[in-house]
């Protein structure tokens, strides 16, 4: 904040060749650097928590590797890491290294503005205090995942091929036949495969496992467009677009009438026009977040097509919820099925309800995984007396 050192403020150097060494310590070259106004903390392959009090005392703790901690005297604290260059070593008091299970206080002396390590290792102390990892999600969003992320962030406008299981960038309004065949997402890390049910090449598989599934035989094969990731507001250049009853058919998920009832919690919409599956990679997402136990699948189901749609969804092969057959373009279902920590696949399934009429404007609304609600996860840190 304009040069002046606080509490609030954290200045860090990130040095990622060996090659590009810090100035501040020796080879090995160091990682992460944090700077303080009282202390420097630099990493030698690690997992470290810095902590800087509001007189500008810094704790430093180690929970993995090890760490040099070096205290900076009078006129090094309004002094960024890169002025000190290879001269700022005569600004440093003391330092010490800290390995796993050590803390240390780096203390101010306001009188003089001098700053020392009043402690180093405290193998004995007793916690104190609570270091946060990270947040663990409460829910995993489907959408951000179809959109190539991990489930936790909220990207959108991006899809997949239900033809090929490779990644759309734009949504293509083309008619995708069908081979009969599971197509893997292999640059989906967390989203299994995608097929185009059709029972005239028999079962119909769900999953990589191999679970398979009997479609009614009077589907219409094939599908139209992507399996997309729509955000809730639809983008300013795809707004009052599409005019002709053909580019409405085309642009469905931007021009179809999806209100409020398809997506109360304002995340997005899963474009996924019947006849077309996805299937997504319960034990990937799981381990993706450190194991968060995944508790439910929630969503809305719904249409916005005059014609009749069917929608359903199975976990490891098993149908588990189905629609009905839908009618009302503005009759929109809720979906909440439980997933049990050994459930592995969650397939999404959208077919035509025998009227002869494929590629209904079918979507899942809001679709996300919820996790089970936890403290945070925490691991406990030593600190002085």
């Amino acid at each position: 904040e304009g040069g002046r050192p606080n509490a609030d403020s954290l200045a860090t150097r990130h040095s990622p060749l060996a090659t590009n060494p810090s100035p501040l310590s020796p080879p090995p070259s160091p990682l992460f650097t944090v700077r303080t106004p009282t202390a420097i903390v630099t990493d030698i392959g690690t997992e470290f928590g810095v902590e800087v009090a509001e007189n500008e005392d810094t704790t430093s703790h180690v929970f993995e590797g090890k760490v040099l901690l070096q205290a900076l005297m009078l006129g090094s604290g309004d002094r960024g890491i890169e002025e000190l260059g290879d001269g700022g070593t005569e600004n440093l008091k003391s330092q010490i290294t800290l390995v796993a299970g050590d803390s240390a206080l780096v203390e101010k002396d306001f009188q003089t503005g001098a700053a020392r390590i009043t402690f180093g290792r405290q193998t004995g102390a007793v916690p104190k205090f609570v270091r946060r990892l990270r947040e663990p999600p409460k829910f995993i969003d489907l959408l951000d995942i179809v959109a190539g992320g991990n489930g936790t962030g909220t990207r959108r406008e991006r899809g997949i091929d239900p033809e090929t299981g490779m990644q759309d960038t734009v949504f293509l309004p083309i008619y995708r036949q069908t081979d009969g065949k599971y197509h893997h997402a292999k640059y989906f890390p967390l989203i299994d495969g995608v097929f185009m049910p059709d029972p005239d090449f028999g079962p119909v598989q769900l999953n990589s496992a191999g679970h398979t599934y009997d479609f009614p035989k009077a589907l219409e094969p094939g599908t139209f467009a992507s399996i997309w990731a729509r955000a809730a507001e639809v983008p300013a250049d795809k707004q009052n677009k599409w005019e002709t009853p053909k580019e409405i058919g085309q642009y469905w998920i931007y021009a179809a009438p999806f209100g409020p009832e398809f997506m109360p919690e304002r995340r997005g919409l899963l474009a996924l026009c019947s006849g077309s599956g996805i299937t997504f990679d319960l034990a990937a997402i799981q381990k993706a977040h450190a194991g968060r136990p995944l508790i439910r699948f929630r969503a809305t189901a719904g249409k916005a097509s005059p014609s009749l749609a069917e929608m359903l969804v199975f976990i490891d092969g098993r149908l588990v919820w189905k629609s009905g057959v839908i009618s009302d373009r503005s009759s929109v279902k809720r979906v909440d099925v439980p997933i049990r920590s050994a459930d592995r696949f969650l397939t999404l399934v959208a077919i035509e309800a025998d009227d002869g009429r494929g590629s209904d404007w079918t979507v899942f609304g809001d679709p996300v995984l919820e996790c089970l609600d936890s403290d945070l996860e925490t691991v406990e840190r030593r600190v002085i007396q």
